[in-house]
């Protein structure tokens, strides 16, 4: 045979003698890692991963006499909503915004919502909301304030005056 064959046979002369066995050597690299105890081990925590997972969550429950307390006890916010224009041209709007700000931080009770009408169409439909809930007459007149159960128009020191009075009584009556 030429000798350019005799480089690709393989070389035989291991065969037929005796190796010592290599237990691992016919193993996957996996099998060497996994015995009996991590077997164990590995399902053990995911049957009480299993466990905490599934149980259901107990569902609250409030008795109807706790439900009345938790209404009475949480004090009552008075609702301000202050419609406006984003204008420079509009010194009462901003007068009126400065001031509503003033009066949030003064009242913890309020619950004070600023509408700006300038850009924002849903502010425009719920001002005309509340236009129609309150029964406002004619003129209507940007800025206006409205609360739980009046409202006023345009604003000035004295309508300023008259709405912190308003909610200096109304924070009064409320219960404690």
């Amino acid at each position: 045979m030429p000798e350019e064959h005799l480089a690709d046979l393989k070389d035989l002369s291991a065969v037929g003698k005796l190796q010592p066995y290599k237990k691992e050597a016919g193993q996957h690299v996996w099998k060497k890692f996994v015995n009996i105890p991590n077997a164990i081990f590995a399902v053990s925590v995911i049957l009480i991963m299993i466990y905490f997972f599934t149980i259901p969550s107990p569902e609250p429950t409030i008795s109807a006499e706790a439900v009345k307390s938790l209404e009475t006890a949480k004090p009552k916010l008075i609702e301000i909503h202050y419609f406006y224009e984003n204008s420079k041209d509009c010194s009462r709007c901003i007068e009126g915004r400065a001031f509503m700000e003033g009066l949030k931080k003064k009242y913890s009770s309020i619950n004070l919502k600023m509408h700006e009408m300038s850009f924002d169409p849903d502010n425009k439909k719920l001002f005309k909301e509340f236009i129609e809930n309150y029964s406002v007459e004619e003129p209507i007149i940007i800025p206006m304030i409205f609360t739980n159960d009046i409202y006023f128009k345009d604003f000035s020191n004295s309508i300023g005056v008259e709405i912190d009075s308003y909610v200096k009584n109304a924070t009064q009556s409320m219960p404690n």
